[in-house]
């Protein structure tokens, strides 16, 4: 009981820190930290949840182990296979920055003990997990085992699942702020102004862009508009290229092939309108979801009132590449290393 018990003052610190406001104040000589605390309400709830899942954890593997027998059922009423989760107290370390005279000397352990805590949390959570399943006869890990009868093409699939599966969710556990956001940093609004350009059927003319401002909210999109583009493009490109490599070969150390006008990343077509030195590819892939967002979700306007505030389809199109690369990535050093667990 007594590892059980360390557990419960370890997860109540762990909950305590995690859970409450940690940051840095620059001030005019160093770098020093703000700890605040949830409040009493907000703790208590937390901390009896906390202890709930605990007991009822506890009691499962207890009842279980009974049932197996004498030995089972002490080393189950010993606590000792929660000793993982009795390390979770070290996120106090995490907050020593916070201290008075700590501050910067202590920005080491605020990022390992306090910024990394969900990720041994993780650790801690699959640690305890494997010792109560040794504890109980291992039946996980049987049955995991048995998947080692599945066929091959089977065992590859579940691989690819669980691998197109995980990296999405652990890119939206560990970045909530970020996912699903409409915010647009650096060079994001370079390419979802490609996507709107093609909503409103302009090509890749950006200037031929309307606001979402100045477009009623049942505008129609223009999707089709592009294709209608294309064939005219294809012509007088094909036209433009015969005239050029007749110019080269006619001069060939006096001919210039970039004749391009411009400034900051926005080129002037030789008809007028103003393009984007960016590549659209990535626009392409993320162009169902915005498409989704624009036409269907989107009702307040977002960055320069260009886009909708919410892209929410457009950044799971990022999180479905992710996945999807994830898997793509296994395949490839599956085939180069011959063996599934290096891959």
């Amino acid at each position: 009981m007594r590892w059980f018990l360390a557990t419960i003052v370890s997860v109540a610190c762990f909950c305590t820190a995690a859970f409450s406001t940690f940051v840095p104040l620059r001030d005019h000589d160093e770098i020093e930290y703000l700890f605040v605390w949830p409040g009493g309400p907000a703790l208590a709830a937390i901390l009896a949840a906390a202890l709930l899942v605990l007991v009822v954890l506890f009691g499962l593997v207890l009842l279980t182990a009974h049932r197996l027998g004498p030995a089972a059922s002490a080393l189950a009423r010993s606590g000792r296979w929660m000793a993982p989760l009795a390390l979770l107290g070290l996120v106090a370390l995490g907050v020593a920055p916070a201290v008075p005279g700590v501050g910067t000397h202590g920005a080491v352990m605020g990022y390992f003990f306090y910024g990394l805590r969900w990720w041994w949390f993780a650790l801690a959570i699959g640690w305890t997990a494997w010792r109560a399943d040794s504890l109980l006869g291992a039946p996980i890990g049987r049955r995991v085992s048995g998947v080692a009868r599945w066929s091959p093409a089977a065992r590859l699939l579940l691989i690819d699942g669980l691998l197109f599966a995980g990296v999405m969710a652990w890119a939206v556990a560990t970045t909530p702020h970020l996912r699903f956001s409409g915010a647009l940093v650096g060079d994001e609004p370079k390419y979802i102004r490609y996507c709107e350009v093609w909503y409103q059927g302009g090509g890749f003319a950006v200037s031929s862009k309307a606001l979402m401002t100045d477009q009623p909210l049942d505008a129609a999109p223009a999707v089709l508009g592009n294709l209608a583009l294309l064939p005219g493009a294809i012509a007088e490109e094909a036209h433009a290229l015969a005239a050029d490599l007749g110019a080269f070969a006619a001069d060939p150390r006096g001919f210039r092939w970039n004749r391009v006008r411009g400034a900051n990343g926005f080129p002037i077509g030789k008809h007028g309108p103003t393009y984007q030195v960016h590549q659209a590819g990535l626009s392409f892939l993320l162009f169902p979801g915005y498409f989704i967002d624009r036409y269907l979700l989107g009702v307040a306007p977002g960055y320069q009132a260009e886009f909708p505030a919410d892209l929410v389809m457009t950044n799971m199109m990022l999180l479905l590449m992710y996945g999807a690369s994830a898997v793509a990535l296994f395949r490839f050093l599956r085939n180069a290393l011959g063996s599934d667990g290096l891959a």
